[in-house]
């Protein structure tokens, strides 16, 4: 009856079941909600919940629950889940209706080789407009750790417009010599020995890829220019000689390099060099002060 004061436990026809403080008839104060496969528990104000628990029951999920508020249509607060296998953990902060999560939000998760948290503005479940997200991943080969951390515009989850990414990769093997590392659209290589490396990718992004910008890394590489499939394609490549503090700078166009390099020494002095399958020629011996800011 819609006439229900005071305590009570109420049943429908649909299995719906009502337990708690009643006011003509809606839950007002601590009460009860169980339907099937789904409890709501916690402080309700004429049927809807203003603080409490709603927690789902399935096979698939060791914990699936949600603690908020209601406000109409909306449920505002964190949804936590866990896998039964615990392959799979999320947290989710922020404003859920029927649809996927639609609003600013953040979310984390974590699975075996991948921890991850997103923070922004979400439309159908995805990252759209000014966000942040943080990736910590391992690789289950080598144990290789990377930790990415990105700024900027985003759009369907991916980096598109202009934004900054700080890649830290750390807990290199102690038998790799010389190797490659690429993310974001951009490769960087001849990154010598067992040693942590900072890159800094900073410029505008397309579809999840740095398409024009500068790429700055610990290991002596910069470029600055446009890329195309993960390579510099027009611009400047600066790096690292050997295990020198000399530099080498080269530029790009089309995606080839010019056959002509200059070398900076750390005194000032330059020297011209041919650049041929990835190595330098000295071509003049001749030495003088570089006019390089």
């Amino acid at each position: 009856s819609n006439n229900i004061m005071g305590y009570a436990s109420t049943i429908t026809v649909n299995g719906v079941r009502k337990e708690g403080f009643f006011i003509d008839g809606e839950l007002c104060g601590k009460g009860t909600y169980t339907q099937q496969h789904c409890t709501i528990e916690g402080e309700w104000e004429y049927d809807e919940m203003i603080d409490g628990t709603v927690t789902y029951s399935s096979p698939e999920f060791k914990a699936n629950e949600f603690h908020g508020r209601q406000n109409g249509e909306y449920l505002i607060g964190e949804w936590h889940k866990r896998t039964a296998d615990d392959s799979y953990e999320e947290w989710i902060s922020g404003v859920f209706t029927d649809t996927p999560l639609d609003s600013k939000a953040t979310i984390k998760f974590k699975m075996p080789y991948l921890n991850s948290i997103r923070e922004g503005i979400f439309a159908y479940g995805q990252m759209h407009g000014m966000g942040k997200f943080i990736e910590v991943s391992t690789n289950s080969e080598n144990s290789i750790r990377d930790s990415v951390i990105y700024k900027g515009h985003l759009l369907f989850d991916k980096p598109n417009g202009e934004g900054k990414a700080e890649i830290y990769i750390s807990n290199v093997p102690k038998d790799f010599k010389y190797w490659w590392y690429a993310r974001l659209g951009v490769k960087i290589e001849n990154i010598q020995g067992n040693n942590d490396v900072l890159i800094v990718l900073d410029g505008k992004f397309k579809d999840g890829v740095l398409i024009e910008g500068k790429v700055e890394a610990s290991n002596g590489t910069t470029m600055h220019g446009t890329f195309k499939d993960e390579k510099l394609y027009d611009g400047v490549l600066n790096t690292r000689i050997n295990d020198s503090d000399a530099k080498a700078e080269i530029k790009c166009s089309s995606g080839v390099f010019s056959s002509e390099a200059i070398i900076y020494y750390p005194d000032g002095k330059t020297e011209k060099a041919k650049y041929q399958d990835g190595n330098f020629i000295i071509v003049n011996e001749k030495k003088g002060k570089s006019n390089r800011s």
